[in-house]
């Protein structure tokens, strides 16, 4: 199997990092991980200080910046056989645009003119060879946030904006027909501790790619 993208996503605290990282463990899938971009975001302390005055710029800068090394991470290898597990998928920047315009953190011009960016770069896009959809109740993500204690998270996460932010990803793959999507519950789901479960994630991913 060559070059196979794999797209993990799912709303704040559903695992799709601690899922990623248990895949580069013990399958050795390459892993990438979204929280590099964000710590490249000057906006991104601002937009939990502050959503209506910096959310629009934190995400023209997250167009670029997750577009620009989305196309470095998935430029395809002739020489290398490897499926690359992402915690992220790019296409995330228009769910989170969605949730943050429900919020109201972004005015009508804001939403159309990222959109447009967006649309416009979208074709050059490599399409992922599967998503990977982590699901979990909002109360279970309030209290996996609180517990793992980020400043910049309590600030802005409230349950409005977490219940805006998962009608967005459930729309965004309910309507995903570019490709097969597995559907995980992470509350059920122990993949961090337990390996055989991180195993069978692996293989049911690889057979919805077949």
């Amino acid at each position: 199997m060559r070059g196979r993208v794999i797209s993990i996503t799912g709303n704040t605290a559903t695992g799709t990092t601690t899922l990623t990282r248990r895949l580069n463990q013990l399958v050795g899938w390459r892993a990438v991980y979204s929280e590099d971009y964000l710590n490249r975001s000057p906006f991104f302390a601002k937009l939990f200080q502050e959503p209506s005055r910096w959310a629009f710029h934190n995400q023209v800068f997250f167009v670029a910046e997750y577009i620009e090394r989305y196309r470095a991470a998935t430029q395809p290898s002739e020489n290398e056989y490897q499926i690359m597990c992402l915690d992220y998928t790019v296409y995330e920047l228009m769910v989170y645009t969605e949730a943050m315009r429900a919020r109201g953190f972004l005015d009508l011009d804001e939403y159309r003119t990222l959109r447009k960016i967006f649309g416009l770069l979208e074709p050059t896009l490599r399409i992922p060879d599967l998503l990977i959809y982590l699901t979990a109740r909002i109360d279970v993500l309030i209290r996996r946030i609180q517990k793992r204690g980020r400043s910049v998270e309590s600030e802005m996460m409230d349950k409005d904006y977490l219940k805006a932010l998962q009608r967005s990803c459930d729309g965004f793959t309910a309507s995903w027909t570019r490709g097969p999507v597995l559907r995980i519950d992470s509350e059920k789901t122990d993949f961090l501790h337990d390996d055989d479960v991180v195993s069978l994630i692996a293989t049911q991913a690889l057979n919805k790619m077949v």
